[in-house]
């Protein structure tokens, strides 16, 4: 999977070594937990995207071969609907899409509750921490999660989360909190049949079929894509958003 390389290769070798340091014994704090999750939901989402490309590839011949590719684009929508039937989504998409988001948004939670752990040690006797990552909404909202998700981090570190909140226009936590709230509430992610039309390039009258499965919100935007985008932020960027958090 194009993009994803460098996500999926970060487990330790025989000498308990990657990119991202040196890996220490278990009981210390650890993002192995987290990376684990990440390769989870890399294995989902290899599945996921086999299955939608199988899908969404036979739709798009019968679109083809029903309508052409020079109908007038005011007439498409009414020819479509007419000639070309809607697929059946098997639940095994909405599945595989529902265990991916699950897995990253572990992978996340992990990675804070780690945090939490080296930087403000348990002590004795200590009530089990809430810590998650948080994706909130507005500013008011993150500033109720310092004392509860976000215990025990530095303000620095309280910081660098705050540049991936959807309030400040970062598009994967805003996209991965719609996906993972339908699946944490019991329902399984809506999915459809869409499609991008695109001229030819070299200027002739007709267009060009990208059909792709989406998942339903307001603007359906691809699944696997979306799904792809969240897995090199979440294996990549966002593990690295504390630089004095380097030991695994």
């Amino acid at each position: 999977m194009a993009g994803l390389a460098a996500v999926a290769t970060h487990r330790a070798g025989p000498g308990r070594s990657c990119k991202y340091g040196v890996l220490v014994p278990k009981q210390k704090p650890s993002l192995e937990p987290a990376y684990l999750r990440v390769e989870r939901a890399l294995g989902h989402l290899e599945v996921l995207e086999e299955a939608a490309k199988s899908i969404s590839h036979a739709w798009g011949r019968i679109f083809i071969e029903r309508l052409g590719r020079r109908v007038p684009a005011e007439e498409l929508l009414q020819q479509m609907r007419a000639k070309v039937p809607i697929p059946k989504i098997p639940p095994q998409i909405p599945i595989l899409a529902g265990e991916t988001a699950y897995n990253l948004r572990a992978a996340l939670d992990y990675s804070i509750g780690q945090l939490s752990r080296y930087r403000t040690p348990p002590r004795k006797g200590e009530r089990p921490r809430r810590t998650q990552f948080p994706i909130e909404s507005s500013p008011d909202g993150f500033a109720k999660r310092r004392e509860t998700f976000m215990y025990g981090l530095s303000d620095d570190a309280v910081l660098r989360l705050e540049r991936y909140q959807p309030y400040k226009r970062c598009r994967w936590t805003a996209d991965h909190q719609r996906l993972s709230h339908v699946d944490k509430h019991n329902d399984l992610i809506e999915v459809r049949q869409g499609f991008a039309l695109r001229a030819f390039a070299d200027g002739s009258a007709g267009f060009e079929l990208d059909p792709y499965l989406a998942f339903k919100y307001r603007d359906r935007k691809p699944l696997v894509r979306v799904l792809k985008k969240i897995v090199v932020a979440v294996g990549g960027s966002s593990m690295n958003w504390a630089p004095s958090f380097r030991i695994s």
